[in-house]
């Protein structure tokens, strides 16, 4: 029988594995924080980082975009210093009019959740969702490297 906590490592090591690629682009390998019903997963560049939040209560993945402050995560959680400092993936794209997979980011789309019933086990909905936010990500991770300095201009 398989422990909750080490399904949960066995999901943070395969996403972990599938960031791989990230590394070269200038991303650092992901700062881990763990809260009571969900892991963080934090890759830093030098303007922005990637934030991958894994709820564990209602099975969902979330990936933000934040500006970094003097290369450390800001003090707020949707706005520091009174300016937004966290922005989903989706609305940049859609600010940006970034090219990426449409299926794929339909399957992000709030309220787009695939009905629990579908999956035998509660990870596969987080891989499922996981997976669908990469391939976005595989989309504009080059644009959002280059871009990294305006994501937040105001």
């Amino acid at each position: 029988m398989t422990s909750n906590s080490d399904r949960k490592n066995e999901i943070l090591g395969k996403i972990t594995a599938l960031l791989v690629n990230l590394y070269s682009l200038g991303f650092t390998k992901p700062r881990v924080t763990h809260e009571e019903w969900a892991t963080t997963l934090t890759l830093m560049l030098t303007k922005i980082a990637l934030e991958i939040e894994i709820d564990w209560r209602d099975f969902d993945v979330f990936l933000l975009i934040v500006k970094l402050e003097n290369g450390d995560l800001p003090s707020g959680y949707y706005v520091s210093k009174g300016l937004p400092c966290r922005y989903h993936i989706q609305k940049v794209i859609s600010d940006r009019h970034w090219i990426v997979d449409r299926e794929a980011l339909v399957a992000i789309s709030p309220g787009k959740k695939r009905r629990r019933q579908n999956y035998q086990h509660s990870e596969e909905v987080i891989l499922d969702r996981f997976h669908a936010y990469k391939k976005v990500l595989d989309c504009c991770v080059e644009k959002l490297v280059k871009e990294e300095n305006a994501i937040f201009a105001s």
